[in-house]
């Protein structure tokens, strides 16, 4: 059934006169112009030397308003714009279309996946284009494992040193990890490649707000093959706005917990741990660098201010020895916020956001101080870390959280709430 608050009558148009392919790839956009039409050509070039004899589209939902949509729509990609073959066997799509701009992405991933659906489509592929690199091999890379070698999710690996990404190193990848024993690097991809399987699973749940989170979970719930393909730095366009600190942290955070507790019948009773294995298909030329300037010592400032200031919000949330612990940590001249303590924190602020002890804004909120400590407590000791090296201390962050889940379990259960 097609979803009338998302796919407009002119999108269905587009849709109908597409008719059926076998790769969609899909580029969420706000206010991208000065660069879309690069990753426009990229795409273009992906489908004539990767994808000949496959009906293609590319498919742009647009919540901005300067001329991205416009130049989508006119972007000239040479003779490969309309046939992508010698032998003229397909032709290539491209549509654009319109979400709201607030909620925006959430609106956007579910048109994608419509829209996918209804294109029958056996493989989505979602860009960023907030990031360099947007190659033909680079799509590519995310494509080829699900149509070649049958895995219904392909999640990226990036080289990441230790200030970059911290909310996923320090937090989601283990916390998504330890809980549902399937660990990506990854957990919150903002691209990868998806099967058509899975594409119709998504898109059938129209009234979850989707995320990358949200996407993740289903693949790791479900009876789906998960891989991972590695694809280099992840370097961001210069000049992309971001949102503040306080905001990425309270809806990303917030959707974790919130998707761990709709998911909880699956890890419950979850018995394994393992890494998602690489697939051995990878294309990309590896460049660029990654500069984060290291900021551990503004993180660590106001560490024991801030435990000072959220004594009576803590003690309805963390056990006595728990946040005895922090409050030794913060008040050392200097302080240490080591992986056991952390991977302790997180499990119980996630035991009381399903307990229902507080408002669930206010609890995340009150966790984003200690995130912010153990951040800096990681930059501080990892500083001219290598990749590899962070990737092996974030290893050890995710160890300690596989620990930590009988403690979940155990006070999930003893909640009396259920599995939500």
């Amino acid at each position: 059934m097609v979803d009338d608050t998302l796919i407009s009558d002119d999108l269905l148009r587009q849709l109908v006169a597409v008719g059926q392919v076998d790769l969609v790839v899909g580029v969420v956009t706000h206010n991208h112009a000065s660069s879309i039409g690069e990753l426009v050509r990229a795409v273009h070039r992906s489908f004539a030397t990767f994808f000949p004899r496959q009906r293609t589209v590319l498919l742009n939902s647009d919540g901005g308003t300067d001329e991205t949509a416009a130049i989508v729509r006119a972007c000239c990609v040479d003779d490969t714009d309309t046939v992508t073959t010698s032998h003229r066997l397909r032709t290539t799509h491209r549509i654009s279309a319109r979400h709201r701009a607030a909620p925006g992405r959430a609106d956007a991933l579910h048109l994608m996946v419509k829209s996918a659906e209804l294109l029958q489509a056996r493989t989505l592929v979602l860009l960023d284009p907030d990031l360099t690199g947007n190659t033909p091999e680079r799509v590519a890379s995310l494509a080829m494992p699900v149509r070649d070698d049958g895995f219904d999710f392909v999640a990226p690996v990036y080289d990441r040193p230790a200030a970059d990404g911290l909310l996923v190193t320090q937090l989601l990848r283990p916390l998504f990890g330890g809980m549902y024993g399937r660990r990506l690097f990854e957990p919150f991809p903002t691209e990868c490649g998806c099967s058509g399987g899975l594409v119709t699973a998504l898109a059938e749940e129209a009234h979850v707000a989707m995320d990358a989170l949200t996407m993740t979970s289903a693949a790791l719930t479900g009876s789906y093959s998960v891989s991972q393909v590695y694809l280099g730095p992840r370097v961001v366009c210069a000049g992309r706005p971001k949102g503040s600190v306080s905001d990425v942290f309270l809806d990303v955070v917030g959707s974790a917990f919130a998707t761990l507790d709709a998911h909880a019948s699956y890890w419950l009773t979850s018995t394994t741990s393992e890494v998602v294995p690489m697939t051995g298909r990878g294309l990309v030329d590896v460049t660029g660098d990654v500069r984060v300037a290291n900021q551990s010592s503004r993180l660590l400032e106001t560490f024991a201010d801030d435990v000072r200031n959220l004594d009576e919000v803590l003690r309805r949330v963390l056990t006595p020895h728990t946040l005895d612990a922090i409050v030794s940590s913060a008040t050392s001249p200097a302080p240490l916020y080591p992986t056991r303590l952390w991977a302790a924190t997180v499990a119980e602020f996630l035991v009381a956001y399903h307990a229902g002890v507080m408002r669930h804004d206010h609890l995340i909120q009150a966790l984003m101080p200690l995130y912010m400590a153990r951040a800096g407590v990681f930059l501080r000791e990892h500083e001219t870390a290598s990749p590899a090296d962070v990737a092996a201390a974030t290893d050890a962050t995710c160890a300690d959280f596989v620990e930590i889940k009988r403690y979940v379990i155990e006070h999930w259960l003893a909640s009396g709430r259920g599995t939500s």
